[in-house]
């Protein structure tokens, strides 16, 4: 089954391990009623709120993004409104990413935040779970988004 290229799912194993490594997410931001990963999630038909982008709606102290991946400009609105809730709420976002080294967007976070190479392409889920024919044309980075460790003056 073919999975839009907007609308895939993270596998449950990678999104564990992220879980293992980064800690537990309370709120998947960029999902729908088939694809969300947490109790508490936002996007269309979530009881919680449907536009994650719009600074009205609150994020959760730790949060899972796996943005849609088009139109051109989206990713770097899902970066800025991750950063938004880390300045002005202290919350923590993983977001996963396309690997596009050629961005400006890729620029910037490797510049100015956490970022871990996928090294092995993902198969993103159907929303029956299957991940055969849906593997991933591109390489994955993970940008963790937090709030930064403060020398004491």
């Amino acid at each position: 089954m073919e999975v839009d290229k907007n609308d895939k799912r993270t596998p449950w194993w990678f999104f564990e391990q992220c879980q293992a490594r980064y800690g537990r997410f309370l709120v998947d931001v960029a999902a729908h009623q088939e694809n969300h990963l947490c109790r508490v999630w936002l996007g269309p038909g979530s009881p919680f709120g449907e536009d994650a982008l719009d600074t009205a709606q609150r994020w959760g102290p730790s949060n899972w993004c796996n943005p849609p991946y088009g139109p051109v400009g989206t990713i770097p609105r899902w970066i800025e409104r991750a950063r938004y809730e880390r300045n002005h709420f202290g919350s923590r976002t993983l977001l996963l990413l396309p690997a596009d080294t050629s961005t400006l967007w890729f620029a910037h976070v490797e510049q100015n935040e956490q970022i871990e190479l996928v090294r092995f392409r993902l198969a993103f889920a159907a929303s029956d779970g299957s991940t055969k024919g849906n593997s991933a044309k591109f390489g994955s980075v993970l940008v963790h988004i937090a709030p930064r460790i403060r020398r004491p003056e």
